[in-house]
């Protein structure tokens, strides 16, 4: 966004080229008048306008935009007021010219008509108003919105306006584009005016294209107006132009350097792309062998539950042989066993044992006589 009040050590050289094209236009009219500049700023322009000027009056509504310009700029011709729209500090008829350059716009729209009759009203019967502001038409599309900008028009508003208040009025474009300039040593005028158009296909001849400007620039007076405002303002020392080719400069290399960068970044998408793709084959693989725990984790717990029925199962075996244990540690302790025992060693170990057991056997073999049953 330009600075909303310029100065001649201001870095933005492409507006102070706007704003002293404006002040070395209208030198030519003021030669040993009474200018008034309304909006004078710090104070710059009213400064150059005194070396020709019969007096100048510079009028700003903030003070220490007049307190800066009184402590910087001097000249016999200049003085600094306070004061604004839609009221000034002169009596009728003051001044022979009026300069307003970009501060239509800082004005609320509902006041525009009261200014341009006050300003009227200090102009000289033959006095000469010079304006500027931004057109409306232009602003309306930038991305962003200057915030003290509350009372811009466009031309046809303008000079509806101005019309309103005086008789005659010159309505002009300002603009700053590139431009090649060919004048001889004794005639340093530059003129006519040529046009080149230069598009995607190339570039040829055409005529100055002039519907694209940014400022609207008009004069006005009472009676007619000899002599126009149109006129070019180079910057000599190539100041603006050298800033703008290390601009390009810096903004082609940075063009580059992002060039190599999304090469670097397309790279290093095809890396992380190969990546996720190893890492999703992983993730598959990991996958199963988690499924493949999982069945055989089940598996295991199948098991574990079945050793663990087994393990009951083995408690209670335990138990009832412990029982038996005791059953047959009772059984051997008894007396009658204890016979039982020595009976049976008898009757293996001793010979009337073997006489008893073939006897027995005999007996055991011998089939019942029916008859006795």
């Amino acid at each position: 966004m330009a600075e909303e009040r310029m100065s001649p050590q201001s870095k933005d050289y492409v507006e102070l080229l706007f704003h002293w094209h404006r002040y070395l236009t209208v030198a030519p009219w003021i030669k040993d008048k009474r200018v008034v500049e309304i909006g004078s700023g710090n104070g710059y322009g009213a400064r150059y306008m005194a070396d020709f000027a019969l007096a100048v009056k510079g009028v700003d509504i903030d003070p220490e935009a007049i307190a800066s310009a009184r402590e910087y700029y001097f000249h016999p011709r200049l003085q600094f007021t306070q004061g604004g729209l839609p009221e000034l500090p002169f009596e009728d008829h003051y001044a022979d010219v009026v300069v307003f350059f970009e501060v239509l716009e800082h004005l609320d729209p509902a006041i525009h008509e009261r200014s341009m009759r006050e300003i009227s009203r200090i102009l000289k019967p033959d006095g000469v108003f010079f304006i500027s502001t931004p057109d409306h038409d232009r602003t309306q599309s930038f991305s962003e919105v200057n915030p003290y900008h509350i009372g811009e028009v466009n031309g046809p508003g303008l000079k509806h306006l101005l019309s309103s208040n005086f008789e005659h009025v010159k309505l002009y474009y300002q603009e700053i584009n590139a431009a090649s300039l060919i004048w001889a040593p004794d005639h340093p005028q530059a003129s006519p005016t040529y046009g080149i158009l230069v598009d995607d296909q190339g570039s040829s001849p055409a005529a100055p294209e002039t519907s694209i400007h940014l400022t609207l620039m008009a004069m006005a007076s009472q009676v007619p107006l000899d002599g126009s405002l149109a006129s070019s303002c180079v910057e000599t020392e190539r100041v603006i132009l050298s800033t703008l080719w290390r601009q390009l400069g810096v903004a082609l290399d940075g063009r580059q350097a992002l060039s190599q960068r999304v090469e670097q970044m397309a790279e290093e998408q095809m890396r992380l792309e190969d990546e996720i793709e190893r890492v999703a084959q992983d993730n598959y693989q990991l996958s199963s062998a988690y499924v493949a725990m999982l069945e055989q984790s089940d598996q295991l717990q199948r098991e574990v539950e079945h050793l663990k029925a087994v393990e009951q199962e083995l408690i209670l075996l335990q138990q009832q042989f412990r029982q038996v244990s005791d059953d047959l540690a009772i059984v051997h302790n008894a007396r009658s066993w204890r016979l039982i025992q020595r009976y049976w060693r008898f009757m293996d170990h001793s010979p009337w044992g073997r006489v008893l057991k073939k006897a027995r056997a005999r007996v055991m073999s011998t089939p019942k006589d029916p008859r006795r049953s």
